[in-house]
């Protein structure tokens, strides 16, 4: 059976190491650790475009008791967003992830993982 050949228009990917290795991420190429170009918080990955603009941030954030889990992704990024002056915010798309490995079900069964999809306006 012969395989598929990529088209030239397809998006390619690079797996990187997050968190130290500790997880690891399906990226679009292009996309460069913001580490080697500045200083990132330690609970943040931050991966950027700067022909594009497009950016993607992995962050672990310390859970807020007043905050049902339901409500976590909305309360995190309306902050992230005023810490960035953006004059305005919308999260276009969140849900909740599952670990692919499989040594970490039990804890995230205990420490669920939102992701979102979302646009600032500075």
């Amino acid at each position: 059976m012969e395989m598929e050949q990529p088209q030239s228009s397809e998006i390619k990917f690079q797996t990187v190491d997050l968190y130290g290795g500790t997880f690891k991420a399906s990226l679009p190429s292009g996309l460069v650790d913001m580490s080697n170009v500045r200083q990132v918080p330690n609970h943040q990955e931050f991966y950027a475009n700067a022909d594009t603009g497009a950016n993607v941030i992995f962050e672990i954030n310390e859970m807020v008791k007043n905050v049902d889990d339901n409500e976590a992704v909305e309360f995190f990024f309306n902050n992230l967003a005023k810490d960035n002056d953006a004059k305005e915010s919308k999260i276009a798309r969140q849900g909740i992830h599952a670990l692919g490995n499989p040594d970490f079900r039990v804890l995230w069964e205990l420490l669920p993982g939102w992701s979102w999809y979302g646009s600032e306006l500075s």
